[in-house]
């Protein structure tokens, strides 16, 4: 593979503009956020995926640090929830149902289900159809 002198690949960007380019995407997200809109509208089954994906390592990587660990356990628990909730609007449920996900090995196979299953295909009594192409921190914190 080729390489320019700052070794990062040719044609490429290096890790850290990666870094910083999606730092400035969070920022940006969390600047709009607003804690109600955590629980209002839909999102995606991919998006979901991601996000399950994410904190699950997110989830590993500060367990190593208790108070760390705690404090990012409680920000993953309310998102978890509020994405929860909106995974369930999208597929035309209330997200009254979201406290399935804490039953042991059932909520494990209806969160893989709803990574799977693809939600309404036009607007319902939740919101708009999400916009597969949102940005993944402004579709979680639905800002």
């Amino acid at each position: 593979m080729d390489q320019d002198t700052k070794g990062a690949p040719a044609g490429g960007q290096s890790a850290q503009e990666d870094l910083n380019k999606l730092m400035g995407s969070a920022k940006e997200a969390a600047a709009g956020f607003t804690f109600s809109k955590l629980f209002e509208g839909r999102i995606g089954n991919m998006q979901f995926l991601y996000y399950l994906v994410g904190a699950i390592v997110v989830g590993l990587v500060a367990g190593i640090i208790p108070l760390v660990n705690l404090f990012v356990g409680i920000v993953l628990a309310v998102l978890s929830v509020g994405v929860g909730i909106r995974r369930w609007h999208d597929v035309g449920v209330t997200g009254w149902a979201t406290p399935i996900f804490f039953v042991p090995f059932v909520g494990l196979l209806v969160a893989l289900y709803l990574c799977w299953k693809h939600g309404e295909e036009k607007e319902n009594q939740y919101g708009p159809v999400p916009d597969a192409n949102r940005p993944f921190f402004h579709a979680v914190l639905n800002s």
